[in-house]
């Protein structure tokens, strides 16, 4: 890519944006913040490259953000990873069902977030060359 990857970051706890931020600078991504539901939707754009989503929020939760995300054609493909501090098998399965494609439980392990996230925009990457040779032909 000729950009950095942006990476929405959705955390009501101000903390937990500014320690991801940090990360994600660090790596060479450039973290787009926002602190609740409706504020992440509001900066959802076509340069987003991957969400990283809390998952427990006061008003909108996360599984109301992916929903809405995976809602619009225009973003069905975009990675979500839900960020939580839950752990049952219903509520994975609540997270998947509302579009995340991964989870990755608090506290977050850094090493753990970026295996997944790299796994994710690879994915996006080939996906995106897949269907820019198919309108080519």
């Amino acid at each position: 890519m000729d950009h950095p990857c942006q990476i929405l970051v959705v955390d009501d706890e101000e903390l937990n944006r500014e320690m991801l931020r940090e990360l994600l600078d660090a790596l060479g991504y450039h973290a787009v913040l926002a602190a609740n539901g409706p504020e992440a939707l509001a900066k959802l754009s076509h340069g987003i490259d991957l969400v990283l989503l809390d998952l427990l929020m006061p008003g909108m939760d996360g599984f109301e953000v992916a929903r809405r995300i995976r809602a619009s054609p225009a973003f069905a493909g975009l990675p979500i990873i839900m960020l939580t501090g839950l752990g049952s098998r219903e509520d994975r399965q609540r997270a998947v069902e509302a579009g995340a494609n991964d989870l990755v439980a608090k506290p977050i392990d850094a090493a753990d977030l970026l295996a997944r996230m790299a796994a994710l925009l690879g994915t996006k990457a080939a996906r995106q060359a897949i269907e820019q040779h198919r309108a080519l032909r």
